[in-house]
């Protein structure tokens, strides 16, 4: 279960069912930056259609930068 009382500065949400897709409707509601990661669309079809998708780790790495601070890389 993903726990939002200390809130990450960011989430990757990986390919799941039902639980994970829940997880990631509580990171949206708590307006938690989250995106998805996966080899293909098919795999992430459990997930919001607004949540932010990347097939390629690059993107992933892109998006984490722009929520991550220095600090936090400590």
């Amino acid at each position: 279960m993903l726990i939002l009382r200390q809130a990450p500065s960011a989430l990757i949400a990986l390919p799941g069912g039902d639980g994970t897709a829940s997880e990631v409707e509580l990171a949206i509601t708590y307006h938690r930056p989250i995106m998805a990661f996966a080899s293909s669309e098919s795999r992430l079809v459990n997930f919001h259609r607004d949540v932010e998708r990347a097939f390629d780790i690059a993107d992933v790495e892109a998006f984490l930068m722009k929520y991550l601070h220095r600090k936090d890389l400590r």
